[in-house]
């Protein structure tokens, strides 16, 4: 992505963000008037439709600056099709290796799950989710290709 097309890029996202962060705010300073026998469950939800929003430029901002791409611009050798095809021409044929493949990636996955618990921010959040899925579907391929050799 060239110099200009990142910059302006990284302005109309940061506007973007800080616009959902200022009606998140207008919104949750409107809590004060509303009374205490009354529901303020439309107002919270919009709350937190906006603080969802903004979480989510924020991600694509961090994406952005750390890869110099928005996420939507992935080609295509990293389409799911393509990358489970990947996968499983590189799993081994042998059931013993399989076996061996499938006990290193379950700690992987439990960790990934545990760091996913244990996320605090939405950008770990996502990152941990997206190994967590990435992994998930390894040991089913890794299952599905040892259930195929019995």
């Amino acid at each position: 992505m060239a110099v200009g097309d990142f910059t302006r890029l990284l302005e109309e996202l940061t506007l973007q963000r800080s616009e959902f962060h200022k009606l998140m705010c207008l919104k949750s300073n409107q809590l004060k008037d509303i009374p205490d026998h009354e529901s303020a469950k439309t107002l919270v939800d919009e709350i937190e439709d906006y603080y969802e929003k903004r979480n989510e430029v924020a991600v694509k901002i961090n994406y952005l600056k750390a890869n110099r791409r928005l996420p939507e611009d992935v080609g295509k050798e990293s389409d799911p099709e393509t990358l489970k095809l990947k996968f499983v021409e590189n799993l081994p044929v042998d059931k013993y290796e399989l076996s061996k493949k499938l006990q290193l990636a379950l700690p992987n996955l439990s960790k990934a799950r545990t760091n996913l618990q244990r996320a605090k921010d939405p950008v770990t959040r996502l990152k941990y989710s997206q190994k967590v899925a990435k992994l998930e579907a390894e040991v089913a391929l890794i299952r599905s290709a040892m259930k195929g050799m019995d």
